[in-house]
């Protein structure tokens, strides 16, 4: 079939989407290398991986905080970051990735959204580039707030239009702003990205979009693939070098070694939901889990987690601290809650009535995938609050407060969300569409019809929905 390259952002959930994407590819007969800088991560995770050489690294330049004029500190600075972009910018690597490229010959080039100094280097030498997105729509559309907004629009459009805009022109004011930062900075990411296209003679301002929900800008001109599903994204017109080829929910994590060390925990958990089950049919089995990702202190919310749970001792709770926090750390840990410092997820998913997690990506799709309601406490990053609008939106969950929330309204939305017939019903219906997705092969097609078109093709029309 056809060679691909797929160049991911080395982060463990999105390493888990990557290791199901290669996984689907492989099995239609796609011969496909993973390409990435040289990471740790990278490296813990156990995939096969060749060196990409490029890695784009925003500089630091520190300076006297005294100066008896502030214009020549203003001037000075400004030549300090400039001098450092561009030392950055020679020593990014371009040159090896590209030869890396030319060596493996690749019909298609998948690149993460977060990987853009990558795709500058395959699309300004003519390969066939696409980008690999994990996030909901980023883009303005009516009724479409910022992904890291703290906004659930209203089923009714006319309803929530006013707030969705404000959150659209707030967003726009702060990245005109630091837009114009960047000519004074001259080493932060996005000022390094511009003297590197300039470097390649790419015309990035003119292909891409920087007043999107991704900072710090994304490809307008460049098909993408993106991993989530349409039915769950909240109601908009579909650009139109956008796919949507569903999620890829990982049940076989072989090849991962960090989620392999998570199996050592599989014997207990057994034995757990065995003895719960054998001893009551009908008791109830909580999973909480935060992820691995996001370090700070929560000693308030983990406290409050906990004492929610103690008040209803007819459930079975296992909570997954994800590395973050210390098991010993935590306020006293009530009989009916079970820790381990890694859960392995999709073990407990497959028999749990109810989750507590934060809204990543990841997360989100393995509920649906095993049918579980959620509740969601999302951390105040990034897509997350976006992620939470779409699971209350569309009905297969519940959404917290992180910070307000208090143990009585943590148990309070946890009795609602097990006692509701309609969130069950409407997780059940996403499954399907997973399971839809997943069944008709949308991966593959879309592959194949990005073969097939020329680079230079038009797009197909938009969809809307």
């Amino acid at each position: 079939m056809a060679r691909i390259v797929v160049v991911p952002h080395a982060i463990r959930s999105k390493l888990v989407t990557v290791t199901e994407l290669t996984s689907r590819l492989e099995a239609s007969g796609h011969d496909v290398t993973l390409v990435a800088p040289r990471d740790g991560r990278m490296d813990d995770s156990g995939l096969p991986y060749q060196p990409s050489g490029l890695r784009l690294v925003p500089v630091k330049v520190s300076s006297s905080r005294w100066r008896p004029v502030r214009a020549w500190h203003w001037l000075t600075g400004r030549r300090k970051r400039r001098a450092a972009g561009r030392a950055a910018v020679a020593d990014a690597g371009g040159e090896r990735f590209e030869q890396t490229l030319r060596a493996l010959a690749p019909d298609l080039v998948l690149v993460d959204i977060e990987m853009p100094e990558h795709l500058l280097v395959a699309a300004a030498n003519g390969f066939r580039v696409v980008q690999l997105c994990v996030f909901f729509s980023l883009w303005r559309h009516p009724n479409v707030p910022p992904l890291h907004v703290r906004l659930t629009p209203s089923a009714d459009s006319a309803a929530s239009q006013w707030p969705v805009t404000f959150a659209w022109w707030r967003y726009y004011a702060r990245r005109w702003w630091e837009l114009k930062m960047t000519v004074l900075h001259g080493a932060d990411q996005s000022a390094l990205l511009h003297q590197f296209a300039e470097q390649l003679n790419y015309p990035l301002v003119r292909v891409t979009d920087a007043y999107q929900g991704l900072i710090p800008l994304v490809f307008s001109d460049v098909d993408l693939l993106n991993t989530n599903l349409w039915e769950l994204e909240l109601p908009h017109g579909r650009l139109p070098r956008h796919r949507y080829v569903g999620p890829m929910v990982a049940r076989q994590r072989s090849t991962l070694r960090f989620d392999v060390a998570q199996q050592a925990a599989n014997a207990r958990v057994d034995a757990l939901i065995d003895k719960v089950k054998s001893a009551d049919p009908d008791a109830r089995l909580i999973y909480c889990a935060f992820g691995g990702y996001f370090h700070g202190d929560e000693t308030t919310f983990w406290s409050e987690l906990l004492a929610a749970v103690g008040q209803r001792p007819q459930w079975s709770v296992i909570l997954g601290l994800g590395g973050r926090v210390d098991k010993n750390a935590l306020p006293t840990v009530p009989a009916n809650v079970h820790v381990f410092a890694w859960a392995p997820q999709m073990r407990v998913l497959e028999h749990a009535d109810a989750a507590v997690i934060h809204g990543g990506m990841t997360s989100v799709y393995e509920c649906l995938d095993n049918a579980v309601p959620m509740l969601v406490y999302p951390f105040d990053h990034f897509d997350q609050f976006g992620t939470a609008a779409r699971v209350e939106y569309h009905g297969v969950g519940l959404v917290g407060d992180r910070r307000r929330d208090r143990a009585p309204q943590i148990v309070a939305r946890l009795d609602t969300l097990l006692a509701s017939t309609a969130v069950r019903e409407r997780v059940a219906v996403y499954r399907e569409y997973i399971r839809r997705d997943r069944a008709n092969a949308t991966l593959d097609r879309a592959i194949i019809e990005l073969l097939q078109r020329s680079p230079g093709d038009a797009p197909a029309q938009v969809v809307n929905a």
